[in-house]
C-alpha cells in the first residue's frame, strides 16, 4: 500500500458536454502520417528519468547579455536552421531563449501578515514587489497579421522601439488584457479534436514537427509601463512574468531583445532588471506572439485554438539572496492524527560576494489566524552560499493533531516562510495555502517485459477513509474572452460542480490558471493535474514523438 502526501493523480471518469451552437468550422488539413513516419523504428523501452536537465533546457535557461542578439525568428518553425553560433539546430529543440528555471509559482511579501492575507484571500496585489501589467485599465497595443511574412515590416520597422509611431492604417487597436486577441476581431476561432488545425486552403501537407506558414498568424503587442519605486528597495532584481500565451512569442524591452519562450498554458519569466531605464523612467515592452509553433503539435487537445496573449503580465521582484524554490510534505502518523511538516528550501545568492548567517522562519497559521508554531518557532539556518551560488536546506516540524484537508472537510493553513539576513533583516515573506492530508492506494508492479504482476488492490483512500472520485474533465475556456477565464466563471464553475456533488477535475489537457488551483483547495476539490503534452493527431505516429518532440516535451513535465 503506497502513501502519498504530495500531489494528488487518480483518474477521473465523467466528462463535460460542451454544446456549440451557430460555430462556423473551418476546414482543416489532413493528416500526412506516411510522410510524417521516420524510417528508424524508436524502442518502447522504459528508461527512467532521474531529474536530470536536458541539454536543450540548459540551452534555454543559459543567461545572455542584454545587447546580445538572441532571436533567428526562426525559433518556433520546427526547420533546421543555423543559429546565431553558425550550428545546426532543429527549431522543435529550441523552446526557450534567456528565460528563467521554472519553479513553484511564488510571490514575495513585504512582511507576513501581508504574505498570509496574500495566500488566504488570493490576493499577490498586497505585495510592494508585485506590479500587474494586464487586468482591469491595463492599456495595450495591438495587431494582428496573418504570417509571419506579414509581420516582417514591423520587426524591419522597430516596433519594439521607443520611439516607434503606430500607423493606424496597420490596424491597431487598444486593448485589455488578457484575453485571446480573437475577442477583439483579430483572426478567428478554430476547433479541432485529431486532427492538427492547419488550415488547409493556406498550408497543405505540414509535416512534423514543422509550423505551418502562410496562415500562422503574428500578434504584435505593446505597452508602457514604469517600475514601481517599492520594487527598487530589495536591491535585487525585477522580473517579467508570462502566465499564459498562445502559443510561442519574443519578449522585447525598450527596444532590447529579452527572451523566448513556448507552451501555451505554463508560465515563464524572464529577467529584465538590466533592459529597464532608470528608476522612475519609463519602459517599453513590446511581444511578438506565434499562434502556432512547433509546439503545438504537443497541442492538439480537442478544443479551440485563438491566439495571444490571455493570461495575467506582471513584474515582480526579489532580494538577491531568496527562497528561489521549494517543496513542501505533510507526513501524517499511521493513525491519521498527528503530522510532520517537511520542508525542503533552495536559497540562491544572486549577488557576487558569499552570503552568511542567513535563517529561514516558518509561520503556520490556521483559518483564525493563530500561529501553531507562536509557542515553538520553527527557524531554518541557512548555510554558507558561495556568490552566485545556492544551496538547499531540509527541515521538518511535528504539527500535533492539525485539522485535516478532504474535499468533505476543506481544512487549510496558511504557511509563510521568511528569509532573514545574518542582521536579522526580513527580506521577504512568501507563502501559500495549505492541506495536511495523506492519499493511500496500491501501485502496479511490473515485471522486466512492462507485464503488471500485482494481482490484488486496496481501495485509494484520504487519511485513512475511502475516497470515491466523482469528476469531470474541464477545458480552461471562455466563449466571450477565448482562452482568458474570467475569476468569477472559474468560481461559478466551482460552485455549480460542487451543487451536483462533484469532487474532483481533471485538467484536460493542460496546467490551469492559478486561480482554479486556489479555488480547488478553499472548497475541497480533487485535482488531476495534465501537463501540456499531447496530440491527437499523433496518436498513431510515436516515432515522430520520439524524433522530434521528446526534448520539447520533457521541457513541459
Amino acid at each position: 500500500m503506497i502513501r502519498r502526501n504530495k500531489a494528488i493523480t487518480a483518474a477521473i471518469l465523467a466528462t463535460v458536454v460542451t454544446s456549440l451552437v451557430g460555430q462556423a468550422f473551418p476546414v482543416y488539413a489532413e493528416t500526412n502520417l506516411e510522410e510524417r513516419v521516420a524510417s528508424t523504428a524508436y524502442t518502447k523501452e522504459i528508461n527512467p528519468w532521474i531529474g536530470g536537465k536536458t541539454e536543450e533546457l540548459i540551452q534555454a535557461e543559459t543567461k545572455l547579455g542584454v545587447d546580445d542578439k538572441k532571436f533567428t525568428h526562426k525559433e518556433y518553425t520546427g526547420t533546421t536552421y543555423t543559429d546565431l553560433n553558425g550550428n545546426t539546430v532543429n527549431g522543435a529543440s529550441v523552446f526557450g531563449i534567456n528565460r528563467e528555471e521554472v519553479t513553484t509559482s511564488t510571490i514575495g511579501y513585504q512582511d507576513v501578515e501581508s504574505a498570509r492575507l496574500g495566500a488566504l484571500n488570493y490576493e499577490k496585489e498586497r505585495s510592494n514587489y508585485y506590479q500587474l501589467l494586464s487586468g482591469e485599465g491595463s492599456d495595450w497595443d495591438l495587431t494582428v497579421v496573418q504570417n509571419a511574412e506579414e509581420a516582417q515590416k514591423f520587426l524591419d520597422g522597430g516596433f519594439m522601439n521607443e520611439d516607434y509611431t503606430m500607423n493606424a492604417e496597420d490596424g491597431w487597436k487598444n486593448v485589455q488584457l488578457p484575453a485571446s486577441w480573437t475577442s477583439y476581431g483579430f483572426d478567428f476561432s478554430i476547433y479541432t479534436n485529431t486532427e492538427m488545425p492547419w488550415q488547409s486552403q493556406y498550408d497543405s501537407g505540414v509535416s512534423v514537427p514543422q509550423a505551418p506558414v502562410n496562415y500562422n498568424p503574428v500578434g504584435l503587442y505593446r505597452k508602457t509601463f514604469t517600475v514601481n519605486d517599492a520594487m527598487y528597495e530589495q536591491d535585487g532584481r525585477i522580473y517579467i512574468a508570462f502566465e499564459g500565451v498562445e502559443s510561442a512569442y519574443y519578449v522585447y524591452v525598450n527596444g532590447k531583445e529579452v527572451g523566448y519562450s513556448e507552451d501555451s498554458y505554463r508560465p515563464h519569466r524572464f529577467d529584465i532588471t538590466d533592459y529597464l531605464n532608470g528608476e522612475g523612467e519609463e519602459n517599453t515592452l513590446a511581444v511578438k506572439v506565434h499562434k502556432f509553433c512547433d509546439g503545438t503539435w504537443m497541442e492538439d487537445q480537442d478544443m479551440f485554438y485563438d491566439g495571444g496573449i490571455f493570461r495575467d503580465v506582471y513584474i515582480e521582484s526579489a532580494p538577491n539572496v531568496n527562497i528561489f524554490d521549494y517543496s513542501v510534505v505533510t507526513d501524517l502518523d499511521e493513525n491519521f492524527v498527528n503530522a510532520d511538516l517537511n520542508l525542503s528550501l533552495r536559497i540562491k545568492n544572486l549577488a557576487e560576494a558569499k552570503a552568511a548567517g542567513y535563517t529561514v522562519d516558518v509561520n503556520l497559521f490556521d483559518a483564525n489566524g493563530n500561529d501553531k508554531f507562536a509557542s515553538d518557532p520553527m527557524t531554518i539556518n541557512v548555510s554558507d552560499i558561495d556568490a552566485e551560488g545556492e544551496v538547499t536546506v531540509d527541515a521538518s516540524k511535528f504539527v500535533e493533531a492539525p485539522e485535516l484537508w478532504s474535499a468533505e472537510k476543506p481544512n487549510l493553513y496558511t504557511l509563510v516562510m521568511t528569509i532573514k539576513d545574518a542582521n536579522g533583516n526580513a527580506l521577504e515573506s512568501i507563502s501559500q495555502q495549505l492541506g495536511f492530508r495523506e492519499i493511500s492506494y496500491t501501485r502496479s508492479e511490473i515485471d522486466s517485459n512492462n507485464n503488471n504482476i500485482t494481482s490484488e488492490y486496496e481501495a485509494i483512500t484520504i487519511n485513512g477513509q475511502p475516497l470515491l472520485l466523482k469528476g469531470t474533465n474541464r477545458h480552461d475556456t471562455d466563449p466571450v474572452y477565448g482562452k482568458y477565464v474570467p475569476r468569477e466563471v472559474y468560481e461559478q464553475d466551482i460552485e455549480t460542480m460542487k451543487s451536483y456533488n462533484l469532487n474532483a477535475i481533471r485538467t484536460s489537457h493542460y496546467a490551469n490558471d492559478e486561480y482554479l488551483y486556489y479555488l480547488a483547495d478553499k472548497y475541497g476539490m480533487y485535482v488531476m493535474g495534465e501537463t501540456n503534452a499531447e496530440c491527437h493527431a499523433l496518436m498513431g505516429n510515436q516515432n515522430a514523438v520520439a524524433q522530434y518532440l521528446k526534448p520539447l516535451t520533457m521541457d513541459r513535465t
